[in-house]
């Protein structure tokens, strides 16, 4: 059987799962690999366990054919609430 990896690309977006979290707490589906984010046209690897911000691109990739729309379901979770600061107030962000 030959390998054909399918790698995926989710932008995380302000009422992400991942917002302000590290790479390290993605949890993927078997088969499944981060290799790290795009952030301001520069990559950085999964290896350095960065905090993911808004506007941040996830590279991810899959081994196993058929995983792609799974694994992008994974990236694109979604808080059901989410808090943020602006301007200096707590604001409620429903997602």
């Amino acid at each position: 059987m030959i390998l054909e990896p399918k790698v995926i690309q989710v932008r995380v977006q302000f009422n992400s799962a991942y917002y302000l979290q590290s790479m390290s707490s993605i949890e993927l589906p078997q088969d499944c690999y981060l290799l790290g984010i795009i952030r301001e046209n520069s990559f950085i690897e999964v290896s350095k366990n960065p905090t993911m911000i808004e506007q941040d691109i996830i590279v991810a990739v899959t081994t196993h054919p058929g995983f792609g729309p799974l694994l992008k379901h994974q990236l694109k979770k979604t808080q059901s609430e989410v808090w943020r600061f602006h301007n200096g107030h707590l604001n409620y962000c429903p997602a």
